[in-house]
């Protein structure tokens, strides 16, 4: 029993090994090409030769009623092609539909991508647009398709396909009315897991640097909570991204492709943690700025000067960096003992400190070419910095990279491959039709 297990295992892979991968189109087998009433291609044997003949006998009966054509093709693989442009180009080889009337249908099917898809041409278009070919593989097809009863699914796909075009009535394909309150509730429910997630991360972030002995002073904790504020909304990007892959699965498992719906809204979540958490946070961090300090000379307590009142407590290089706002300062006074402390807090500007006073008031001032740059050599120019505080001035010359030539010339032809947007002249007999790229893919 084993060797039989072992052999039937060897067999299998040796099938899958040697198994045709339809990369080009042109080495899809077209129906026409033997039998001049086929429709459909199973090269691979994915469909029974009791569902090929119905399908033929069909779709013949399609085409003498209405003159549309519809090709049938089921395959294991077309390797790492896209499935749209794929389908694009095997229609247009094979020239599906009538020349001149476009009324012409596709119906793709590549296993290892599970994967359908609806390629029509543009007579097609307004019997089988893009939605009502989504139904068709949604609500009829992929159902079967799961199940593993891809003749059950191709048949019931390709009958209700041709109900449309013969402009029969079709009960199958209704729209699905949409549970705005059960997607209005999940979407709440999202966002406010995530505002609680981030308010009870900052809250725990809060109590931790004020209990920490390593900040020192109202600055250093400022600091330390904003970068931390910055990392929990960072933080709530992952949790979004996380809810929203469990609504898509939650959509294609429930089969209720309509509560996808719900992943566009729940963005709003990260906008609700920005704004809900954003004045709180700010206000948290107020007050940590502003908070009562213990004055280091006497037993007192040490209060920040109000705006207005601080100036006097700032030398001259200090109060030109705020005025240049390239720099905040808070000052605290202890009022038993008069003692003051003065905390910077940089802000980003044009400014840097200045190498010979420290003063946050060195900017470049101005900028000249000494020598412009050609294919051959390197330019020049000329940087200008000066200090506003101690008037010092540097020019500095840096180097300008030569002109690259960019080698011009036409583009160097090509387009797409495999068959493009013209039928090739190797195509079978079907009747000269083109597609436009309209129709619609689906995937279980």
């Amino acid at each position: 029993m084993k060797r039989i297990l072992y052999i039937l295992l060897v067999f299998s892979c040796l099938t899958n090994a040697f198994a045709v991968v339809y990369e080009d189109v042109k080495l899809v087998p077209n129906p026409k090409t033997i039998d001049a009433n086929a429709f459909v291609s199973n090269p691979d044997g994915i469909l029974s030769e009791e569902t090929v003949q119905m399908l033929n006998v069909q779709l013949e009966e399609l085409e003498k009623e209405t003159t549309a054509e519809a090709a049938v093709v089921s395959i294991n693989s077309i390797g790492t092609q896209d499935m749209e442009s794929f389908a694009n180009a095997l229609y247009n080889h094979w020239g599906i539909g009538k020349e001149g009337s476009n009324n012409g249908v596709l119906i793709l099917f590549v296993l290892d991508q599970r994967a359908i898809r609806f390629e029509t041409g543009y007579g097609l278009e307004g019997a089988l647009p893009d939605a009502i070919c989504k139904r068709i593989q949604t609500q009829v097809m992929i159902p079967e398709f799961r199940n593993g009863n891809y003749d059950a699914g191709i048949l019931a796909g390709v009958d209700t396909m041709v109900r449309i075009i013969k402009e029969e009535p079709v009960p199958e394909i209704t729209p699905r009315t949409v549970d705005w309150t059960s997607i209005f509730w999940t979407v709440f429910v999202i966002s406010g897991l995530v505002v609680l997630f981030s308010w009870l991360w900052l809250n725990r972030k809060l109590e931790t640097i004020n209990q920490n002995e390593q900040y020192k002073n109202n600055i250093s904790r400022y600091l330390a909570f904003k970068s931390n504020k910055t990392t929990t909304f960072g933080c709530a990007i992952p949790l979004l991204v996380l809810l929203l892959i469990l609504t898509v699965i939650f959509a294609l498992f429930a089969w209720k492709a309509l509560y996808a719906l719900i992943v566009l809204p729940a963005l709003s979540s990260l906008i609700a943690v920005a704004k809900g958490l954003n004045p709180w946070a700010n206000r948290a961090m107020k007050n940590m700025r502003n908070a009562p300090m213990p004055c280091k000379t006497c037993d007192g307590t040490m209060q920040i000067l109000p705006a207005g009142e601080d100036i006097q407590a700032l030398n001259f290089s200090q109060q030109l960096e705020k005025k240049l706002n390239s720099v905040e300062f808070d000052v605290f006074k202890c009022p038993k003992c008069q003692d003051e402390a003065v905390y910077n807090l940089d802000l980003s500007s044009k400014y840097s400190a200045c190498p010979n006073c420290g003063t946050k008031s060195y900017f470049e001032e101005s900028q000249r070419i000494v020598k412009r740059p050609t294919s051959f050599q390197d330019g020049l120019k000329e940087i200008r910095h000066t200090c506003l505080y101690c008037k010092l001035s540097n020019t500095k010359q840096t180097k300008i990279p030569r002109i690259q030539s960019s080698g011009g010339g036409a583009f160097a032809g090509g387009g797409f491959g495999g068959g493009g947007m013209g039928r090739s002249s190797s195509g079978g007999s079907f009747g000269g039709g083109r597609s436009g790229g309209g129709g619609s893919t689906s995937r279980w």
